[in-house]
């Protein structure tokens, strides 16, 4: 197992060999002091995916790790018996090796609170449902584990309105290139962005506009990354490899999805315009180069302040 090579992809993980079932933690601290402690303690050995930590009411048994227990989330999340019962927790990797190596380092010999924690393969009947894309934060931070800031870089190749859709509906198609310095490797990934707005009120299609175009480029960096994986040697280096196989799924973003997805700007209504719906028309139909570089970097502003 020390000389493997792991596998790490951008995709969110959902074996076995990479979940970990922690037991023996003192029902005591609260939620949030044991999903910091789990997490300083767990991160030594790897980049962590999650930290999620559960209770068990009075007389009851948690879950043995055999048990197909649902605890795929996008955020770190926490049950709210607290003190009343013991806590478990899942603790997910993206590397294999990292999940193995923490097992080994820390069962039965760290301790929180007192206690000693016992730490298992979170073993499941069956991966879960479309657990394979991987949100675009979380790509760019492993990304940036691997890679280090400097290491990759992403651009717009293309992003063009798709007006072949429902009415009052904005939708963007984008093209975005990651290129991996050092490397000198590169994937490109499709994505679309839809909003539907209200001819009620003008901002509401520039809001909508704007947040189609946004979605369609993170859509399009999350198809891009996916299509990469990191080699990680025996010898720790890294190696990064491209699976030219891989087919762009389009994906479109559901309204309820944009409620917890996506951040918008506050924008200034135009002082010029007279008839605000037709001035936005102008203005987002837009053909030459200039409009696309400020579009571009606009974006790329917006989303680094997002994360």
């Amino acid at each position: 197992m020390a000389d493997a090579l792991d596998i790490v992809e951008f995709a969110r993980p959902h074996t076995k060999d990479k979940n970990l079932y922690v037991t023996g933690i003192s029902n005591r601290l609260t939620e949030e002091a044991v999903i910091a402690k789990l997490h300083h303690i767990f991160s030594q050995f790897g980049l962590l995916y999650e930290v999620q930590v559960l209770g068990s009411g009075p007389g009851h048994q948690p879950p043995t790790p055999d048990d197909n227990v649902q605890t795929e989330t996008i955020n770190v999340t926490a049950s709210s018996h607290v003190g009343q019962g013991g806590l478990y927790a899942f603790v997910k990797y993206y590397s294999t090796k990292a999940a193995s190596s923490a097992l080994q380092a820390i069962s039965g010999k760290y301790m929180l609170d007192g206690r000693l924690l016992r730490v298992k393969f979170a073993n499941r009947q069956k991966p879960i449902e479309n657990s394979s894309q991987l949100q675009f934060q979380r790509c760019c931070e492993l990304a940036n584990h691997y890679l280090g800031f400097n290491g990759w870089s992403s651009t717009i190749v293309s992003l063009e309105q798709d007006k072949d859709c429902e009415p009052n509906t904005a939708r963007f198609i984008a093209i975005v290139r990651i290129d991996i310095r050092r490397h000198n490797l590169h994937s490109e990934g499709v994505g679309v962005g839809e909003v539907e707005f209200t001819t009620q009120e003008p901002m509401s299609k520039i809001t909508a506009f704007l947040r189609a175009k946004k979605i369609a480029f993170q859509r399009a960096s999350e198809s891009a990354f996916s299509k990469l994986f990191f080699v990680v040697l025996p010898n720790g280096k890294t190696a990064v490899e491209v699976n030219c196989t891989a087919v762009d799924k389009l994906h479109y973003v559901t309204q309820e999805e944009l409620k917890n997805t996506v951040t918008v700007n506050q924008i200034d209504e135009p002082a010029h315009s007279s008839d605000p719906e037709l001035d936005v028309e102008g203005a987002l139909e837009a053909d030459d180069t200039k409009d696309l570089d400020d579009i571009n970097a606009q974006l790329l502003l917006d989303l680094q302040m997002d994360m």
